[in-house]
């Protein structure tokens, strides 16, 4: 497993040393480093990387810069967490290994193979190194983790999730109500038009990410996760808080799917532990979010690019501009059926997984993409929701829907959703696994 990661970042590596040598191998030392010292480390620290990256880049590089050598910092993180994993899982933990999951495994490698027969035979652009690099890497850290090759921090991850929600949120929060220079200044010089204009109140948050949609997906799967700590583990103001303030962020993006898809995630909670309590839960933030709505639009009016644009209202669909390109979407079905390798990964993005893997990688990649996709969800809301498996087996199933509207293996966010689907599809196998790992996951260390 460990040669195609290494596969991935190599393709990366070249034009790294050559256009940023200096700033290159000071990343590349620093994820040396951190591998060397603890492979579960690293996972962690890639995982807050990619929560923090769009932020690190608009302070350290003036904004979105063209082959930023700061993209390839949690790929090289995951990297040398699988490649130091194995020799400190053996040496130090005595983990046993999962055994193969045939299909949901080979169709991530195969899916990631696809990709690099796309780009050698379709596409050689630049652009397109670094995405099929990166659906590369998610491919194989998708496997990885579900082979039990990449250290399991969804104990970390649960245990911390409310620090998490309340550290994003709060971000996009004051983003939108005061939008710091960095910014503003980001948004001028990319000409980010799509997302409002460059003013407090005008915008919608993208907090420490680069856009609104992979920032909604970031605070979502903490929001999820900490929904879960509030009900089945107690109620409590620190648990309260982000919980509340994650709704208010997620609604200020203006990313309607993230919000369809926290709603259905507390449908499928109450279902299937019989916490009827959930319903005048959901009924509550309904509500609340109904009324930050109205005391938006009393406050700043139509000003708002979270409300102008009717995002969340159904009287102007005929007029809905991301509805209206994803029906495009859909009408360009025919001719992607056409090309057996796709277009390249270098093009545009489309705010779909599958359709977007159609036209860019053909139909072969589509419906491997479909097939994981099923996969996962059918994997995930087949056991109990309580515990640390039933946590992450919602959040697999939020990031499924959430990839009816985003193509979030395509994006550097896209690594932390690999890692949970990989986590939850390898969670069944490793319910065998030695008392070891289960001390380890329970502590979160």
């Amino acid at each position: 497993m460990g040669w195609l990661l290494l596969v991935c970042s190599a393709l990366t590596l070249g034009w790294l040393v050559v256009e940023r040598p200096l700033l290159g191998f000071l990343l590349v030392g620093s994820a040396l480093f951190v591998g060397a010292v603890d492979a579960t480390r690293a996972v962690k620290y890639a995982i807050l990387t990619i929560c923090a990256i769009g932020l690190a880049r608009r302070l350290l590089s003036g904004g979105r810069v063209d082959q930023d050598p700061l993209l390839l910092l949690p790929v090289f993180l995951l990297l040398l967490s699988l490649l130091a994993a194995n020799a400190y899982r053996v040496e130090k933990r005595g983990w046993r290994k999962n055994s193969w999951d045939v299909v949901p495994v080979g169709l991530a490698l195969g899916l990631g193979l696809t990709a690099a027969i796309s780009w050698v035979m379709v596409d050689q652009s630049l652009g397109g190194v670094y995405v099929t690099a990166l659906l590369m890497t998610c491919c194989a850290a998708l496997a990885g983790a579900a082979r039990g090759l990449i250290p399991d921090a969804r104990g970390w991850l649960y245990s911390k999730s409310s620090w998490f929600l309340l550290a994003l949120s709060g971000y996009g929060i004051i983003q939108y109500v005061f939008l710091p220079p960095w910014d503003a200044g980001w948004m001028r010089a990319v000409n980010l038009s799509s997302v409002g204009e460059p003013t407090a109140f005008r915008v919608r948050v993208f907090g420490s990410l680069e856009s609104p949609g992979p920032y909604a997906m970031v605070v979502a799967i903490f929001l999820v996760l900490s929904l879960h700590r509030l009900v089945f583990d107690g109620f409590g103001v620190m648990r309260l808080l982000p919980v509340s303030l994650g709704f208010g962020a997620v609604f200020l993006s203006g990313v309607r799917t993230a919000l369809v898809g926290l709603f259905l995630i507390l449908l499928i909670a109450v279902v299937k532990s019989g916490r009827w309590r959930l319903v005048p839960m959901a009924v509550s933030i309904a509500f609340g979010l109904r009324l930050l709505a109205s005391k938006i639009f009393s406050f700043v009016g139509a000003e708002s690019n979270v409300l102008s644009a009717d995002r969340y209202s159904l009287a102007s669909l005929e007029t809905d501009r991301s509805l209206l390109a994803r029906l495009d979407l859909l009408r360009s079905v025919r001719s992607a059926v056409s090309e057996p390798l796709g277009t390249g990964l270098g093009g545009a993005r489309a705010d779909n997984l599958v359709l977007d893997l159609l036209v860019s990688l053909g139909p072969l990649a589509a419906i491997i993409s479909s097939l994981l996709i099923v996969i996962v969800v059918a994997r995930s809301i087949s056991g109990s929701v309580l515990g640390l498996s039933g946590a992450f087996g919602l959040v697999s199933v939020f990031l499924a829907v959430f990839s009816l509207s985003s193509a979030i293996l395509l994006t550097t966010s896209g690594l932390f959703v690999a890692l949970i689907w990989g986590w939850s599809l390898g969670d069944r196998d490793s319910r065998l696994a030695a008392p070891e790992r289960e001390a380890f996951q329970a502590s979160g260390a």
